[in-house]
């Protein structure tokens, strides 16, 4: 609801806009919302492969059937007790909005299974080698406590690739000296390797970057609303602006000169009339404001909008589009959607690594996890499937028209007229290839009468004819 359009105490009033804190409008026409949900909404995990790893055969009654190995099976069983369909909700549509989220994989020593906790880019960072963008060297998590003592202070865990360390300060601004943290359930020093000991092999940092989109030699994400704020902005104004025409100027206003006239006696309410008696009196009308101008911005923002964010402009405003049409119109839109599902989904395959790799460290799972490693499976990002499904139940109908099968999966009737007159061209050419090539095996009259006009186009040349 923040925004720099200056308000009229007026417009605050209708608007709502009023504060007893801030005078910040609360007024808004979210578009940035939309920008971030039609992406996100294409972003759907659906489970988790190992590409090494062999199925096993599992034979019941007779009947053998092939299981996923104890790795991928591991992976299930991992996302499935961390609801992690509900989980990625929360990790993509942070990531997207804010450029990074984060996922902080620990071990539930109660329920003997690896825990996936989600975290915002506020309270997490990745610190990455200068020289390779691309290699985490640790990662930090800072945020505030309250001490039963009363007061605050604040938390500091250091994720290194075999330790965590804990730390503590008093209070929660900065200047205040850091120690060591322990307290009765963890040491301040917490060995992350396969044998329990600060020297063993490395698990690998617990904390895993969700980073969209990054460029350059930055491994942090952007924003997708970055490029949309300046516009999401100028929509405002041309939406306030609107607004304080049609409140001021929305509809016909009355004047009148060299009258003398006391209170009520011009009143513009239904069914009243002017009566005025002075010799130089003059009245008029001034007609109210189009807000046709406004609307026109409104619609090339619009348009500007998706072509920067490449959002289908459906997303924006209602459009009556054909299947083939909407198709075109969300392609930019899938490549993004398809770009973002492989940053993401290395990042899913790094949290499967570390919870195999703790579910071995603690005696749950055996053996070694393929070279390989992970593999994210991904719903389609097209739309493709639903549509394709929505044709498969039409023509399952009977007695349907082919003519209707076409409008229900969205044609206009002009596209339905040209898709049946391109099958019927197709197939007389069809059928005058196979007559030509008849004629010339057997010498005399084709078999298929020589490439006569098709049904639909016997209609037509009659209705031309009148007949």
């Amino acid at each position: 609801g923040r925004q720099g359009v200056k308000l009229t105490e007026r417009m605050k009033q209708y608007l709502a806009a009023h504060s007893p804190d801030t005078d910040a409008a609360q007024f808004r026409d979210n578009y940035l919302d939309l920008v971030v949900s039609s992406l996100a909404d294409r972003l759907r995990v659906t489970g988790f492969t190992v590409p090494g790893e062999a199925p096993v055969s599992v034979t019941d009654g007779g009947t053998t059937r092939e299981e996923p190995g104890p790795f991928a099976q591991f992976a299930a069983d991992t996302w499935a007790t961390n609801r992690g369909d509900a989980l990625q909700l929360r990790v993509h549509d942070t990531a997207i909005a804010l450029g990074d989220s984060f996922v902080i994989v620990e071990w539930d020593a109660v329920r003997h299974i690896p825990a996936l906790h989600f975290n915002a880019p506020g309270l997490v960072r990745m610190h990455y080698d200068p020289a390779n963008v691309m290699q985490p060297l640790f990662a930090t998590k800072l945020w505030d406590i309250s001490m039963p003592s009363g007061g605050k202070s604040t938390r500091l865990n250091v994720y290194h690739p075999n330790r965590i360390e804990r730390y503590i300060r008093s209070g929660t601004l900065l200047g205040g000296r850091w120690r060591e943290f322990a307290d009765d359930d963890l040491p301040a020093v917490i060995p992350c390797t396969m044998d329990g000991t600060l020297t063993g092999e490395p698990v690998g940092i617990l904390v895993v970057h969700f980073s969209n989109n990054p460029v350059g030699m930055s491994a942090y994400g952007r924003s997708e609303m970055s490029e949309a704020i300046p516009l999401q902005r100028a929509i405002n104004k041309v939406v306030i602006d609107a607004l304080r025409v049609a409140d001021a100027q929305g509809w016909p206003q009355r004047w009148a000169t060299g009258v003398t006239v006391g209170a009520g006696d011009l009143d513009a309410d239904p069914g009243s009339i002017w009566e005025v008696t002075e010799s130089e009196a003059k009245v008029g009308q001034l007609e109210p404001a189009s807000p046709e101008g406004a609307i026109a911005l409104l619609t090339k923002f619009e348009d500007d909008l998706a072509v920067v964010t490449r959002t289908p402009i459906s997303a924006f405003r209602a459009t009556d589009i054909s299947g083939e049409s909407r198709k075109v119109a969300e392609a930019p839109l899938v490549k993004k959607a398809e770009k973002r599902q492989t940053q993401f989904g290395n990042s899913w395959e790094d949290v499967q690594v570390r919870a195999a790799r703790l579910g071995i460290a603690n005696g749950v799972l055996t053996g070694e996890l393929p070279p390989t490693g992970y593999a994210t499976t991904w719903a389609e990002a097209e739309s493709r499937p639903a549509e394709l499904d929505h044709i498969l139940s039409v023509n399952a109908k009977q007695g349907l028209s082919t003519q209707q099968r076409l409008r229900e999966y969205g044609y206009t009737d002009e596209e339905i007229e040209r898709i049946l007159d391109e099958r019927e061209a197709e197939a007389d050419d069809l059928e005058a290839m196979m007559g030509d090539a008849m004629d010339a095996g057997r010498g005399g009259g084709g078999a298929f009468g020589g490439g006569a006009p098709g049904p639909r186009q016997q209609r037509r040349e009659a209705a031309q004819q009148g007949t």
